[in-house]
């Protein structure tokens, strides 16, 4: 056996070397970190091919080993990051699969002596060049189909990997802490500890790398030293916190960890983003850090390729730890000549990659980093340490670049910035950078902004001077969670190639629920396309063409809302209303208060809502002259403030009990002959909730949109036949409320369905643009009357499924029999559904979830369970928490649910 491996071994070598697997891509006896032991554990491999440099759990590629292998034995070698693993027995070689998770799986056995031939004829799917398409992210039209690649093998591994460092970071700042404030005067210096506990970090990759030098040899201060040497050279340094006993404690624990010899590039980013940053920093420097995943998908999408090779000059202003030069070096990588030696490499990528950042720590781990994607090479890299607004060397900077990719600071400028920076031109900081950059245009053009871009009047002349600028413009919305610790919505805008008369326009939205997909796809939810003339885009309003572009193109002729009715916000107070509740609002009647409604969230649904305060109206306490309207007239009620992410945003209400509204509503009065039936119907149909869905923001719906809403033409008779369909069903729910059955709840629904079906056929829409429509709607259930409530029960197959789980007590599940149906249907949904709300419960303790299915046969034919979650935890922490379930467990899974499962929280 011992002859016989050495000579199949040989075959591999050289196979793999003909498949563009050569030096150092090839790495025998290969030991690397086992991350998902319980305790520190290096396991080796007899061989690894590997896609590029540096090694890593995200550019392994192929593992041999020797003698007979079982699919448990296997195991141990998930940590390699290779999707696929050779095992040469004496005489024939089996093929397995390294799935994410579970055991390896089988895909073929075959002849010892066929080895070499098989190995050839496999060239289309196993050679090196196949890496940069499928383990990078290539967001082809069409992905690759290899039989033994499970994408979701290196984020499973990642998320391990972020989990141990995570924890390692933290306790070896925890030690060194409790060190600071035992042997040294004074309040702790956190920036200090960052510091060390980073250069230490430093010390053991370049150790467990191997790396020529003795990087944990002597005691900490030597060690520390060391790496400082290393990086800086003579030149001066942000300090570390000095003291031996703090520096010696650190390392003590970080030394003995696991082994950090394939940690990939991307996890040293997330844990810059989420451990090494302090709360005070992210927000004196308004750090929102780009997904590695989203910076990926930008250098993919820009054609690098238009460029000459040494014209490829990528700047990063705003570069935080650099994640755009890191995904921009993979991208120069790929093309260049294999016979380049390390240093020719490593003297381009230098030329070639330039940023700017002011946070000196975000330079020692961007410099960290980019030394780790460029291993083994020295340092070198051109990283300044200044402020963009104010460095001289800006504009030097963006004169020689090629390539310009930035995610800026979305605040506006302070008092004290404004006093500071001389020459501004907006009070926005990203519109300034932009506006900034466009003086001298890139090539390529990459920005993160924010949603506002699209139509606000901060960027309007920016949207211009792209337009006039730039012949491809793609502009893509992203959700919100996108960048942890901001909430802030975002687009992300690509611009590339010169106008010449003509502009090629983009537009694609990512919902909430796709984002995952999105990330290793790069396919959004909905996209639309258009070719227009220069002067046509500098005209339109927003830089922004609205999904469903074909019905808002067959509705362009029809009359708005606006032609009909009055739209007003209602009242404000000069006083915050939480502060001051008891003075604004009452829940009995009082003098100089009127019967009114505040909160969106009681009692508001189509065509009902059931008042329960009483509003103050003294002239005194207002803002704003609101309160003069004529509010004791019949007028429709409608929230402006959104009651759900999805795409019913707008619920209308007709009045006539003369309701007072607060700033949270919107009151909307008739002008002409359409009764508040007939306008409460159209606000409450398809067509004007997608129209508001797709141009508002997740919280609000404004005035100027409803305004702006088509309606459709109705004749006399018309609207005298829905203001009668309207309040038959305002009976009728009222009879629901005070008699429940389920005969009344049909009833009610039919009538909704009826209202509906006659508002969307009086827009006449051809067939092909209504079904069009309905697809916006198909996964998500008309609002109406609530649903039937009740525990999970024995019926529900969660049960059987979670028997010893303790979530079980905090799921409810909203309409049993239709969540019962397809669980039945579909049997391994109810297990994911079981893990995630396991799971949910560690990321969020305590949280409370409701399941519930996403569709009704009259309104789409396509069904999705919700698995809504609610918690006590103030927004933004609730937000992370969910994040970091998304990234850590969700997006290892999603292709599980096949589109049957959101996860989100919960809108109540």
């Amino acid at each position: 056996m011992r002859h016989a491996g050495a000579t199949w071994l040989a075959a591999v070598k050289q196979g793999l070397g003909e498949l563009g697997y050569t030096g150092e891509l090839i790495k025998e006896n290969y030991d690397f970190a086992d991350f998902a032991a319980p305790e520190p554990r290096v396991r080796r491999i007899l061989l690894a091919a590997f896609g590029h440099i540096p090694t890593s759990f995200e550019s392994a590629w192929i593992g041999v080993t020797v003698g007979s292998q079982d699919a448990q034995s296997l195991r141990r070698f998930h940590a390699l990051g290779a999707p696929q693993i050779l095992v040469l027995d004496q005489d024939s070689v089996g093929r397995w699969k390294m799935p994410a998770t579970g055991d390896p799986v089988l895909q073929e056995r075959f002849p010892a002596d066929r080895l070499l031939e098989v190995m050839r004829g496999r060239r289309d799917t196993w050679g090196r060049e196949v890496v940069a398409r499928a383990k990078a992210i290539s967001f082809s039209a069409q992905p690759l189909q290899l039989d033994f690649y499970d994408a979701g093998l290196v984020p499973t591994i990642e998320a391990t990997v972020r989990k141990k460092l995570d924890r390692l970071l933290r306790e070896a700042l925890a030690r060194a802490l409790k060190a600071h404030q035992e042997h040294v005067a004074g309040g702790a210096d956190l920036a200090g500890l960052y510091r060390l506990v980073f250069r230490l970090l430093a010390a053991k990759l370049l150790a467990d790398r191997g790396h020529p030098g003795q990087w944990a040899a002597g005691d900490a201060s030597e060690v520390v030293s060391r790496v400082e040497r290393y990086y800086y050279g003579p030149q001066p340094i942000p300090p570390a916190v000095s003291h031996p006993e703090v520096q010696r404690a650190a390392w003590r624990y970080m030394r003995s960890s696991f082994h950090l010899q394939n940690v990939s590039v991307r996890t040293l980013a997330y844990i810059y983003e989420n451990t090494l940053v302090s709360s005070e920093t992210r927000k004196q420097q308004s750090i929102h850090g780009t997904p590695p995943e989203l910076a990926e998908y930008v250098v993919r999408r820009l054609p690098f390729e238009h460029l000459g090779r040494d014209e490829r000059r990528v700047f990063e202003p705003f570069a935080g730890h650099a994640v755009f030069l890191i995904a921009a070096l993979g991208r120069l990588r790929e093309p260049l000549e294999p016979g380049l030696s390390d240093r020719e490499r490593h003297d381009y990528f230098v030329r070639m990659l330039a940023g700017m950042e002011e946070e000196p720590f975000a330079i020692e781990v961007a410099r960290l980093s980019l030394m780790l994607a460029d291993y083994p090479n020295p340092d070198g890299w051109q990283l300044k340490q200044a402020d963009v607004f104010a460095a001289e060397d800006f504009e030097r900077e963006l004169a020689q670049a090629r390539v310009v990719l930035c995610n800026p600071p979305f605040e506006d400028f302070s008092v004290h910035d404004r006093a500071k920076y001389h020459d501004l031109r907006s009070v926005n900081q990203a519109a300034e950078i932009l506006s900034r950059v466009l003086d001298q245009p890139p090539d390529l053009l990459a920005f993160v902004l924010p949603r506002v871009f699209r139509d606000g009047q901060a960027f309007r002349d920016l949207r211009t001077r792209l337009v006039e600028t730039y012949g491809t413009i793609e502009i893509t919305e992203l959700p919100d969670r996108t960048f942890a610790h901001s909430e802030v919505e975002t687009v992300l805008l690509l611009a590339h190639g010169r106008n010449r008369g003509v502009l090629a326009l983009h537009c694609a939205t990512v919902q909430r629920q796709d984002f995952p997909r999105f990330l290793t796809t790069g396919e959004p939810t909905r996209s639309s396309s258009v070719r227009m003339p220069t002067g046509e885009a500098v005209a339109m309003s927003a830089l922004w063409r609205f999904p469903l572009g074909v019905i808002w193109n067959a509705l362009s002729e029809y009359t708005t809302l606006g032609s009909v009715a009055d739209v007003h916000r209602g009242i404000e107070y000069r006083l915050p209303l939480r502060a001051h509740w008891d003075e604004l609002v009452s829940a009995a009647p009082r003098r100089e208060f009127a019967h009114g409604l505040v909160n969106v969230e009681y009692d508001f649904e189509p065509f009902r809502t059931r008042a329960r305060h009483y509003v103050n109206m003294d002239p005194r306490v207002m803002r704003g002259g609101a309160y003069r309207l004529p509010w004791d007239e019949p007028k429709v009620l409608a929230n402006a403030h959104r009651l759900t992410r999805g795409p019913w945003p707008l619920f209308a209400v007709p009045d006539r009990r003369g309701l007072v509204l607060y700033q949270n509503f919107h009151g909307i009065w008739p002008t002409g002959e359409w009764p508040v039936e007939v306008l409460a119907a159209v606000l409450n149909g398809h067509v004007a909730n997608a129209f508001i869905d797709l141009r508002e923001e997740k919280r609000h719906n404004r005035v100027k949109t409803i305004r702006a809403v088509p309606i459709p033409r109705l004749s006399r008779e018309g609207l005298a036949s829905i203001a009668n369909l309207v309040r038959e069903y305002e009976q009728q729910r009222e009879f629901l409320e005070s008699e429940p059955s389920e005969e009344a709840d049909r009833r009610c629904r039919e009538l909704l369905a009826e209202i509906d079906t006659t508002i969307l056929r009086a827009y006449a829409l051809p067939p092909d643009v209504q079904a069009e429509l309905g697809r916006h709607f198909a996964r998500a259930p008309r609002p109406g009357p609530p649903s039937p409530r009740s525990k999970v029960s024995v019926q529900v197959p969660l049960r059987s499924e979670a028997e010893n789980g303790p979530w079980v007590d905090r799921l409810e599940v909203i309409d049993p029999p239709g969540v019962n149906r397809l669980l039945r249907e579909e049997p391994e949904l109810a297990a994911l559904v079981a893990e995630a709300a396991d799971q949910i419960g560690k990321f969020i303790p305590g949280a409370h979830m409701s399941l519930e299915l996403l569709a009704d046969p009259d309104y789409g034919d396509e069904e999705q369970l919700f698995l809504g979650v609610s918690t006590i935890l103030q927004d933004g922490e609730a937000l992370e928490a969910l994040r970091r379930f998304d990234q850590e467990w969700w997006v290892h899974h999603v292709r599980r649910a096949r589109g049957l499962l959101c996860v989100d929280l919960s809108d109540e």
